[in-house]
């Protein structure tokens, strides 16, 4: 089966989120399916620096990864998430 995967928050920020999204795209492919995760992808510059008050996590982007343009931090009740 083909299956699309769409995440708001940014690849490239740890989040509880993106890490379920992870998991379940690596245990569908376990099982034999075609996914594909499309989320914002922030790349290490310096207007990422610029738009999050976080460090960026460093890590590959996977194949399965179809990234979407940049992220703004929006903040909320004390929480910054980073929404494309």
């Amino acid at each position: 089966m083909r299956i699309a995967i769409v995440s708001p928050y940014s690849w490239t920020y740890p989040g509880g989120v993106n890490r379920h999204v992870e998991a379940l795209t690596e245990s569908l492919f376990d099982r034999g399916h075609e996914v594909r995760v499309l989320a914002p992808w922030d790349p290490p510059d310096r207007i990422s620096r610029l738009m999050h008050r976080g460090p960026a996590e460093v890590r590959e982007r996977p194949d399965y990864l179809i990234p979407l343009g940049r992220t703004v931090g929006f903040g909320a009740n004390g929480a910054v998430s980073n929404l494309g």
